[in-house]
């Protein structure tokens, strides 16, 4: 709930107030400039993982990652895919930068 001189503003998750600010308030209040890379906090890779096609990615990221996390490793590295293992170091599969990148729907 995000309010404005005691008023409610709009009410929502985080995700739903970063998605779809009710108003110029919201947006501004929020950092309208962020909003795209805060959506990336709040969103985990875990329904973005399929199966490894082709060459193996070398760089490994837990499947509790967030996309944000996983775009600023991609980044980072220089690369566009990476691998998902979870704790005990299995691999779950691999996520791609451009899939991460797709529209989200709530």
């Amino acid at each position: 709930m995000l309010l404005n001189q005691g008023s409610i503003v709009q009410m929502g998750t985080p995700l739903e107030l970063l998605q779809q600010p009710a108003n110029d308030f919201v947006a501004d209040f929020l950092g309208r400039a962020d909003l795209g890379l805060k959506q990336l906090s709040l969103r985990s890779i875990a329904p973005h993982i399929k199966v490894i096609e082709g060459t193996q990615a070398r760089h490994v990221i837990a499947h509790t990652a967030t996309l944000r996390e996983a775009i600023s490793y991609m980044a980072t590295l220089h690369v566009s895919t990476l691998v998902v293992a979870d704790q005990s170091g299995t691999v779950l599969g691999q996520v791609c930068a451009a899939d991460l990148l797709e529209k989200q729907h709530v």
